[in-house]
């Protein structure tokens, strides 16, 4: 493993970053019908909220299918900030949720990549460490090239 460890390159998938706006107006261009201005089909608020909380191509075009889904369902032609906001899930931002979609998925698969235990591993996902051992672990996760 060492030796691959030697032929890899690391490089971080940032997301859409300053270009996340400029995507999601391209975005809705193409699944709006032209006649109807964008107010009229997403409130500014919603919008922005989705460039602020989403990072990737595929998370917006996923959180914007739910969102004109859900409007539809309840019979809105707006889709409203409100509605934008019950589609994230609850703990979207969480660091457990984060480090998921990094591919850290349980306690046990960052035991097993990091020097700490699978309990130690529960109470930090669940902020539940002191201060001191989870700026440590925080940094080591750092090191090691999750986005936290």
């Amino acid at each position: 493993m060492e030796e691959i460890g030697h032929r890899t390159v690391r490089f971080a998938l940032e997301g859409l970053g300053k270009d996340a706006e400029p995507y999601l107006d391209w975005l809705l261009a193409q699944c709006r019908d032209r006649k109807r201005a964008v107010d009229d089909v997403i409130e500014s608020k919603a919008w922005a909220f989705l460039v602020e909380k989403l990072n990737t191509p595929l998370q917006m075009a996923e959180h914007l299918d739910r969102a004109f889904a859900d409007a539809s369902r309840i019979s809105k032609k707006t889709v409203t900030h409100a509605i934008v906001k019950d589609t994230l899930s609850v703990g979207f931002d969480d660091l457990e949720a984060r480090l998921a979609r990094c591919g850290y998925i349980t306690p046990k698969v960052l035991a097993d990549q990091f020097p700490l235990s699978q309990a130690e591993a529960r109470r930090f996902l669940k902020h539940q460490l002191d201060a001191k051992r989870t700026a440590e672990l925080t940094d080591l996760l750092r090191q090691g090239g999750l986005p936290i």
